[in-house]
């Protein structure tokens, strides 16, 4: 499997003067588990606020930095992201390094400023090329998600390793993990655009004073892999019980929980596992399927593996094809499961049909499949009936029906199933079928999408994309897409890339060849 590097800018969301320092924009997103970034620049002398006005008037880099972060922060300023923008693009234009690199960061946040990583791309190289090691790492991953340019690993590797040659602690974190796939330095990295940040080739080089540092509040920068190398599925058994019985740190980070939540303090991981399934996460039916298979803390059942293995695909782990294909290959496999359908066995049902209507069998029809999902819904199969509410909605294999796509939903969450509110709650807002507010149905899903659930993810972020119940925000809808990839549903990186194509430039170094 190719190996997929992202690079997570949370995004915040616009706000107006009177929003405050406690405004959303500006909280600690918990799910992510990396250290705060905090950018650092020039800043001009604490002045009183008229001086700063006037040096900034008279095109004083420094001071129009400093003023559109102050109407940023509202620091001695009404917070006014429009004047924050015009100040800091100004400085940006002068080539200010730190001005580049926080506009880059606004670009890719939406923040004051329509969406635009591929705007954000070229301040950010600027800033990079001026010597500011945070712009170089934040411009070396640029090359690693084949989104805004073409992925080009060794040109990342240098980018970032200049980043991690000054102490940036994502920087050298991210170098152990391409080094780890085999990403090595060829050469020495030598530019003559590249100055150090040590020894300032001019008065708009990179500098900063700790001391008058005001983003405390942090842009906070991250990347993640998905593949079999880095894979759950591939963990020893050992590993996997030390995983499940002492790293719930690296669990609720793969089911992208807080670890601070108290909600889940004194829960079993397996406890866990089983909640944030029930919202629709594939990485916890992973985890599922291979404690079936291997028989930790639930019975060894290859039947009740491929079930969930099965609900995992069907989320978007696209990876999960060649598991359920080797599981399916095994000579005893496919008489174990028409003996269990003989028995009128509810999970075996599904399975065969599942197995049918995903291709990796052909012995059934799929009319024959379809009946099979039926029956076992009529039997209580949770998978079964949110399947057929899916057949329902889509108008797969039936005439298109939305009641009856909800009844079969309404029947899996009197079964505990929370998944089934979440395609309830969208379907919903597609249809318009709200009466008076929507307030309800996004307050279900983002409630869901903080416990994991990549389908409320999706559907949050298709709304922000389109507007459906929410203003358009493409930056919201790209954080949305990049959290459900994060946590398994690999559908959520097409819907990504095609955001960014529905904006992507004509020019040349924005063409992507290919995944």
């Amino acid at each position: 499997m190719k190996e997929i590097f992202l690079i997570i800018l949370l995004a915040f969301g616009t706000y107006n003067a009177q929003d405050s320092l406690k405004s959303e924009a500006f909280k600690k997103n918990p799910f992510m588990r990396s250290p705060v970034f905090k950018p650092k620049y020039a800043s001009y002398p604490l002045v009183a606020g008229y001086l700063l006005v006037k040096e900034a008037n008279n095109g004083d880099p420094f001071a129009e930095h400093e003023l559109g972060l102050r109407y940023l922060l509202g620091r001695g300023f009404a917070p006014d992201t429009s004047k924050a923008v015009f100040w800091i693009r100004k400085a940006a234009e002068q080539n200010l390094a730190t001005a580049n690199f926080n506009y880059a960061i606004m670009l890719m946040n939406g923040l004051g400023v329509d969406w635009n990583p591929f705007e954000a791309f070229k301040y950010a190289k600027k800033a990079a090329e001026a010597g500011m090691p945070e712009a170089q790492y934040l411009y070396g991953t640029f090359y690693l998600d084949n989104l805004v340019v073409n992925r080009n690993l060794n040109e990342a590797y240098k980018w970032v390793s200049l980043a991690a040659d000054k102490k940036i602690p994502q920087a050298e974190e991210l170098i152990k993990r391409l080094e780890k796939y085999g990403v090595k330095k060829r050469a020495e990295t030598k530019n003559t655009n590249i100055v150090s940040s040590d020894s300032m080739q001019n008065e708009l080089s990179y500098s900063y004073n700790p001391k008058t540092d005001l983003l405390n509040s942090g842009w906070e920068l991250s990347f993640y892999s998905f593949g079999d190398k880095d894979s759950l599925l591939e963990e020893r058994k050992s590993s996997f019980e030390i995983l499940l019985q002492k790293n719930r740190g690296k669990l609720f980070q793969k089911l992208g929980l807080d670890t601070l939540s108290a909600e889940f303090k004194n829960k079993s991981s397996l406890q866990i596992i089983k909640e944030t399934a029930s919202y629709g996460s594939p990485n916890a039916f992973k985890l599922l399927g291979k404690m079936h298979e291997l028989g930790i803390e639930l019975p060894r059942d290859t039947i009740l593996a491929l079930q969930n293995y099965l609900r995992s695909l069907r989320l978007g782990a696209i990876g999960e094809s060649q598991k359920i294909l080797m599981i399916w290959q095994n000579a005893t496999i496919e008489q174990k499961l028409r003996m269990r359908v003989k028995k009128d066995n509810a999970t075996a049902k599904y399975v065969w049909a599942a197995l049918a209507a995903l291709g990796f069998d052909f012995s059934i029809t799929k009319k024959q499949a379809f009946d099979l999902l039926k029956q076992a819904g009529e039997e209580g199969n949770i998978p079964a009936l949110i399947e057929l509410g899916l057949a329902y909605f889509n108008g797969t294999l039936v005439e298109k029906n939305f009641n009856k796509a909800q009844m079969y939903w309404d029947e899996a969450v009197k079964h505990g199933n929370k998944e089934s509110l979440v395609r309830i709650a969208f379907s919903s807002i597609l249809n318009g079928r709200a009466k008076k507010s929507l307030k309800n149905e996004f307050e279900l899903l983002e409630n869901a999408a903080e416990r994991g659930s990549t389908p409320a993810l999706e559907a949050l972020g298709f709304c922000y994309e389109k507007g459906f119940g929410r203003r358009e925000n493409k930056a919201k809808a790209a954080e949305y897409y990049r959290k459900a990839y994060f946590l398994g549903d690999g559908k959520a990186y097409e819907s990504l890339k095609a955001l960014y194509d529905s904006i992507r430039p004509p020019d040349k170094m924005f063409r992507i060849y290919g995944d």
